[in-house]
């Protein structure tokens, strides 16, 4: 009997490691019911289910496979009794799509709703009011839905046409969406909706096309008579355009319809900041002039003008724009780090001095360097959870977190990690501090980052900061000839461990590779047989990982803040900015890295980098300082080739 068991754990559950605490007679019961619901045998079982922990998940599965069998009867019935788990929701979004395909309309609306965040079914909200002869109810809703910048879903097309053409269309209604696709621009859709305006107007909607064209004719438009919002609107759009075109016109455009029309503060602010935010980093006396003189009317327009002051090591300013700063703002880190940067280069050594001792204090970025800058050593201010064994011990009895577990241990990490998000949901503190420890106990690495990043407990270092998958990344680190630190900072930043990762835009795994990127690295490699499933494998994606970034340490000068950088953005993109740069110190050129994805990118990493260097692994192989190595603007490296 127990060698059976065995050879079922091994036939069901690969590989054995992720299923060694499964109770086998769970394990079995539930790859029966699975099978069932495929053969349509599965009521038969539900005797045997009664009491099962897992009988949420396979009433779901069972529901969804057979929705042509199904009514509203066994759909409220599920509601009901399994409400308190994440299926209640998931059954419902996939019965109401059900209803829609199937016109079902008086059904969808028991169900359905118009507070979503799914612009498709708010339309099959409002087609299920018409549809019921609640019209004056659905026309109420449209207008929150058509006045977007953007085409709108194919399900929007029925209730849109019919509130077209039930006259509630108002030329008020027109601008507001036109408006919206020109700044976002969109220009087919403008054209397309100049048709529900009369002629007079249309003329206005051609003259602002036209000049999106050619954004200079924003100078002549006396003659349509515009209001002066409208006229600012159009005039404002025009600028944005020309900077896409080309930059210095943009501003030279901008700053001649200020002297011709009388532009609100807000609308100068906002426009200000919109331009500074982009052009702070183009090294002229042009751009500077026109920065100097800006006015954002917020923090983010007003620290890229700081970054501008950086790019020129005008310290002066640098303490006057952090003035501006609004008082949260201000006492950020950035601004604190350089605000003491800024007074040190001034010759005020001990004010300087004394900010960054406060920010020495910090277990982040600008901490580690303030205190390389001080010679003092790093504080970690690391303080473990709680392990309060009767709070975990009655968290793991209850259902959702004995799901949690069985996928986990069957290496669902999708069903997983719903059930665990909903699980944790509405924990109090200590209860979370339970949870996490529940997750540490499975090894669950990616899910204890998150859960301590739910209870905002951001000092237990040693949880935060994983040491999975250790000999694999010593090895491929070695192979390397790269610092291993740096690779789990890599890692940590990606994926939070997380070997299942795919981001929006392909990249995947514990190292976030894109399957271009892994393809090449295979053919460097020597490995023939490649296949992109490969990069799931935590073992392949380490070493194909590490690979590269090897190789973009190699191309960018053995720098690990270029290199960084390239991981995140592209090498040839740090080419770019390496082209537009003086020689500069590290820090600074950090700052000024044109992507604010990639600024934090490499912050993070190189941050990640030390916590691992001088706490989790106490190698000490180089301060946070050591890693930022000059950044030199040569021209053969500008020039490389990857």
């Amino acid at each position: 009997m127990y060698i059976k068991k065995i050879l079922l754990l091994s036939l069901l559950c690969f590989p054995l490691t992720l299923c060694a605490d499964i109770n086998i007679d769970d394990l079995k019961l539930f790859k029966q019911a699975e099978s069932a619901i495929q053969k349509s045998t599965y009521p038969k079982l539900k005797s045997k289910l009664d009491g099962f922990f897992m009988r949420p998940y396979l009433d779901y599965q069972y529901l969804v496979y057979h929705f042509k069998q199904t009514d509203n009867k066994q759909i409220d019935h599920y509601l009901k009794e399994h409400k308190n788990t994440p299926y209640a929701a998931l059954l419902k979004r996939r019965w109401i799509d059900y209803l829609a395909r199937k016109a079902r309309w008086s059904d969808y609306l028991k169900y359905g709703s118009f507070n979503t965040s799914s612009t498709r079914r708010q339309c099959d909200y409002l087609t299920a009011l018409y549809q019921t002869k609640q019209k004056t109810a659905a026309y109420a809703k449209v207008a929150q839905i058509w006045t977007v910048g953007k085409s709108q879903p194919n399900s929007c097309d029925f209730i849109f046409k019919k509130w077209i053409d039930s006259k509630h269309l108002t030329p008020t209604l027109v601008w507001k969406r036109i408006d919206s696709a020109m700044f976002k621009r969109n220009i087919g859709l403008a054209k397309y909706l100049k048709r529900y305006l009369d002629k007079s107007e249309q003329k206005i909607v051609d003259r602002w096309l036209a000049i999106y064209n050619k954004p200079q004719k924003a100078l002549k438009l006396d003659d349509l008579n515009l209001r002066p919002s409208r006229k600012h609107k159009i005039m404002i759009s025009a600028v944005k355009r020309q900077y896409y075109q080309k930059h210095k016109k943009a501003i030279i455009l901008w700053q001649t319809l200020q002297k011709n029309e009388k532009f609100s503060k807000a609308e100068i602010g906002a426009l200000d900041s919109w331009l500074v935010r982009r052009l702070y980093d183009e090294d002229s006396d042009f751009y500077w002039q026109y920065i100097s003189q800006s006015q954002p009317h917020d923090d983010k327009g007003k620290g890229a003008k700081i970054r501008a002051a950086l790019l020129r090591e005008d310290w002066n300013k640098v303490l006057d724009w952090v003035e501006t700063l609004s008082s949260t703002e201000k006492d950020e880190e950035v601004w604190r780090y350089w605000e003491a940067r800024a007074l040190m280069a001034l010759g005020k050594k001990h004010q300087g001095q004394y900010i960054l001792g406060n920010l020495a204090h910090e277990r982040s970025f600008y901490g580690f360097l303030a205190a390389d800058q001080l010679g003092e050593p790093y504080r970690f201010n690391h303080q473990p959870t709680p392990d309060n064994k009767i709070l975990q011990n009655h968290l793991a009895k209850q259902a959702g977190f004995k799901r949690a577990t069985f996928f986990i241990q069957l290496n669902r990490a999708v069903e997983a990690r719903r059930e665990w998000r909903y699980a944790i949901k509405d924990l109090n503190l200590a209860e979370l501090h339970a949870a996490t420890q529940l997750a540490s106990q499975l090894d669950w690495d990616f899910q204890v980052i998150l859960t301590l990043a739910k209870a905002k407990s951001w000092n237990d270092v040693e949880k935060r900061f994983p040491l999975a998958f250790l000999e694999q990344v010593k090895k491929q680190a070695k192979n390397n000839k790269i610092d291993f630190a740096w690779v789990y900072g890599i890692i940590r930043q990606e994926s939070a461990f997380n070997y299942r990762a795919n981001s929006a835009v392909g990249a995947t795994g514990l190292m976030q590779l894109m399957p271009a990127t892994a393809k090449r690295v295979a053919k460097m490699l020597g490995i023939k047989k490649y296949h992109k499933k490969d990069l799931n494998n935590p073992l392949t994606n380490i070493q194909f990982g590490t690979k590269y970034l090897a190789h973009a340490y190699q191309k960018l000068r053995n720098n690990p803040v270029l290199a960084t950088a390239g991981y995140n953005a592209g090498p040839h993109r740090v080419r770019k900015w390496l082209k537009q740069r003086p020689n500069m110190e590290a820090d600074r050129w950090i700052e000024l890295i044109p992507f604010r994805e990639t600024r934090k990118y490499v912050k993070r990493v190189l941050t990640y980098a030390t916590i691992y260097d001088h706490f989790r692994l106490k190698t000490k192989n180089q301060s946070l300082s050591q890693r930022l190595v000059f950044v030199e603007n040569e021209i053969h490296l500008a020039k490389a080739e990857m």
